[in-house]
């Protein structure tokens, strides 16, 4: 037998079930003992592309020589290219084997007769058995004819039937133990995964699973991330064992091979030397590479994680050197936990949205409470002005100057009315995505002209000095909504500074934003009322301010329309010293 074997292998056999080498050690010495040879070798292939030799029957010497060696299949395929064909078995005559080359494994001792067909030392007799996929599984290989003779035509028909029956023993067993692997690592996986669902929080969910897969898959670390909010970004969930340091490079790769994975329904794996399923460019690979050796990582697996047609992020799994190869049943199983991990973390993400949509119900019906009591409390006030004022004008038909007074009243609450109604369908307009909104280049600068202009003469007549310093600021908004909020702080400043001070209206760029800045002299904001200050039907608490009418919605609507552009605005006021009001919105950058 001309088998080239190593030196024993130090990872652990593929099958090293007691029942199934007893199984294949029968097999051996039956078929030693039918087919009339001295020894028999059963060879099994791992997930390492090694064939490791399992079985010796026959010569307790080869037993010794063989047993726990590994045989690498590039050597073995040259001996097949070589060889006859004879049905199951494949001969290769020592006759064929070059002087030079390595005799391959253990070559007995044994000096052939003089016969033209006499059996000679490097003679191979092997069966490569392969599984209904045509994928090499096992060997079969016989040494030392009991009659010292190559098998002749009419003794090979025998030899085929003895490694017929032989083939199918050999792969019903490897089949078996296939399955029986790949359900343990599903139903440990599975285990993992409903372990870590009944973790307080989905956070830790992730985290005890990451642990848990360290610690039971032999790992030297897992990362495990997320598609984060709308799909564009990555997040973190967990990480286990050794941290990779991931560049912002990376993401797009990450991102790209989880998609495609999950579309696919694949698992990947990327080592020094392999790449199965690898969806990077070669510079992506190898820059990849070069992160996983930086750590000491010799492979990684990895699959995707989602839920029905979604893919929700990526889990990968490292070995090091020393690490063994991933298994078939390894990679199912990691990829069937791909699956669980999606779903439990779509039904937290549904529970969380769940949480998320009974808040805002509740918010929404605390805040039409709020608003009935509020809108029937403002309407009270006026109502009840312009009921009594009619009443009097009843009371008292021929007095003129009554009249007068009245009539004014009865003007003002209804003006009072007026503001509260354009008040309320502003901020109802404002709230509805049904409102279509026009989007058009604004010059703000020149808004805030406009705005500037219009408050002027009030200005003049209430002695505050109204000054505007511009520069370019174009966005893109809605000119009508930016227009009110312009107005509405500069009516603002305006209205709550005393005679003598000053209002300043600044326009600017700075970087990628637009600034509008409203400052003045006025009577100021407390820290109480600022935190409030942007709330629905909200008036001061300060005397001064209460003097002056309003109906509570201006900063409100003005909040609404910043937000509604991408922006945020800001405020810093003191008491008795004044109050600048900043609204900070994204520029037109081809501007």
């Amino acid at each position: 037998m001309t088998d080239q074997t190593s030196a024993p292998s130090a990872a652990p056999l593929p099958l090293t079930d007691d029942v199934t080498l007893s199984s294949f050690q029968l097999v051996a010495d039956a078929v030693t003992e039918l087919a009339g040879f001295g020894v028999a070798v059963i060879n099994v292939m791992a997930d390492d592309g090694l064939l490791h030799t399992l079985v010796v029957a026959g010569s307790e010497t080869a037993r010794a020589e063989l047993l726990g060696t590994t045989s690498r299949l590039d050597l073995l395929a040259r001996e097949l290219d070589r060889s006859d064909d004879w049905g199951l078995f494949r001969f290769v005559p020592a006759e064929r084997v070059g002087e030079d080359e390595q005799p391959w494994g253990w070559v007995p001792d044994v000096s052939p007769s003089d016969d033209a067909d006499a059996w000679h030392a490097l003679d191979l007799l092997i069966a490569p058995l392969l599984d209904g996929d045509g994928v090499l599984r096992a060997t079969l290989a016989l040494d030392l004819p009991a009659n010292g003779r190559r098998p002749s035509p009419e003794d090979r028909p025998a030899l085929t039937r003895y490694a017929d029956h032989a083939a199918r023993i050999i792969l019903a067993t490897l089949e078996r133990e296939r399955l029986r692997e790949e359900v343990r690592l599903r139903s440990l996986t599975r285990e993992i995964v409903q372990q870590a669902a009944g973790r307080s929080t989905p956070q830790g969910a992730l985290q005890s699973t990451a642990d848990a897969l360290v610690r039971d898959f032999d790992l030297l670390g897992v990362w495990l991330w997320l598609l984060g909010d709308g799909g564009q970004r990555h997040v973190t969930a967990a990480v286990a064992g050794v941290s990779l340091t991931w560049d912002a490079s990376v993401r797009p790769y990450v991102e790209r091979a989880a998609r495609r994975l999950w579309a696919r329904q694949q698992f990947g794996i990327l080592g020094q030397t392999e790449a199965v399923n690898a969806e990077g460019t070669p510079e992506e690979l190898t820059h990849l590479r070069s992160v996983l050796a930086a750590h000491g990582v010799e492979s990684s697996l990895y699959a995707p994680v989602g839920a029905r047609h979604v893919p929700l992020g990526m889990l990968y799994l490292y070995r090091g050197p020393e690490g063994a190869p991933w298994s078939e049943a390894e990679c199912r199983a990691v990829q069937e936990m791909g699956h669980d991990l999606g779903t439990m973390i779509e039904t937290a993400q549904e529970l969380r949205r769940e949480h998320r949509v009974a808040r805002d119900l509740q918010e929404l019906d605390h805040a039409r409470s709020r608003l009935t009591a509020t809108v029937s409390h403002e309407l009270k006030s006026p109502l009840m002005a312009v009921r009594a004022n009619v009443e009097l004008l009843e009371e008292a038909p021929g007095d003129p100057e009554l009249h007068e007074h009245a009539l004014s009243a009865v003007a003002r609450g209804t003006e009072r009315l007026q503001r509260l109604v354009d008040g309320l369908r502003r901020f109802s307009r404002l709230g509805d995505p049904r409102e279509a909104r026009v989007r058009r280049l604004v010059d703000l600068a020149a808004v805030t002209e406009q705005a500037v202009a219009l408050s002027a003469a009030t200005a003049t007549h209430r002695g505050v000095a109204l000054s505007h310093h511009r520069a370019a600021a174009v966005v893109l908004g809605d000119p009508d909504e930016l227009d009110q909020v312009v107005l509405n702080l500069v009516d603002n400043a305006v209205k709550y500074t005393p005679r003598g001070g000053q209002v300043l209206v600044t326009t600017a760029r700075h970087g990628h934003d637009v600034e509008l800045s409203v400052s003045d002299t006025g009577i100021g904001i407390s820290e109480e009322d600022q935190a409030r200050l942007f709330t629905e039907f909200f008036r001061s608490t300060d005397n001064a301010a209460r003097l002056e009418p309003g109906t509570g919605l201006g900063l409100s609507i003005v909040d609404r329309i910043v937000r509604a552009h991408d922006g945020r605005i800001d405020v810093e006021s003191a008491l008795g010293v004044g109050s600048t009001f900043r609204v900070t919105l994204p520029a037109f950058e081809d501007a």
